[in-house]
């Protein structure tokens, strides 16, 4: 009687260490799950083009009178793109965090991603970009999610559209979803058919 009891309390601590060791936040406070579980890491965005890395400072957004952008100087929430899709799939459909293709099914493709510097510039393809509250960059297998939404914001000796378009470098497109802006540079696993 006695091993039994033993056996089974090995058992469960076998079990259960790993869970312990790994410290996971969400395992210890399942209240307060939500998306910050799926989170692999902070981190700067940082592009590779080639044999260059380049760390992004600013994203801006061009062509509204007035000039809206992220201030990327700061770590933002980085996610690991290289998954399968779960949307569609009964009882775990809901248990993680969708894909970028998931989330920008039904997209319009506003502008394009020139890079100028260490700045980022989405050139719109008609008419402004408005009413974005949440910006997605993916890249590679990577996407970072930054926390804040696009706000005013004030730069000096900014090119303008037709000068970016000639000295920038052409980088990738940028699809709105509802007040979402994906913005996709390439090379890039995250693809939107067009």
């Amino acid at each position: 009687m006695q091993r039994r009891i033993f056996s089974s309390g090995l058992l469960a601590s076998a079990i259960a260490s790993p869970m312990i060791l790994t410290g996971n936040e969400s395992l210890a406070n399942p209240e307060q799950r939500g998306e910050r579980d799926h989170l692999e890491q902070l981190s700067r965005v940082i592009l590779i083009l080639g044999a260059q890395q380049v760390l992004i400072t600013y994203l801006i957004i061009m062509g509204s009178p007035n000039l809206h952008g992220l201030n990327l100087k700061v770590p933002v929430p980085q996610f690991n793109e290289n998954r399968a899709s779960t949307g569609k799939l009964p009882l775990l459909g809901g248990l993680f965090r969708k894909t970028i293709p998931d989330r920008f099914s039904d997209t319009a493709l506003v502008g394009f991603i020139y890079l100028l510097s260490n700045i980022l510039f989405i050139v719109p393809r008609r008419g402004p970009i408005s009413n974005v509250s949440r910006v997605v960059i993916a890249h590679r297998k990577l996407s970072w999610e930054p926390m804040q939404k696009p706000q005013k914001m004030r730069m000096s000796n900014l090119p303008l559209i037709g000068a970016l378009k000639n000295t920038g470098k052409l980088l990738g497109t940028a699809h709105q979803s509802d007040r979402e802006l994906l913005v996709i540079v390439k090379p890039s696993i995250v693809s939107l058919d067009e």
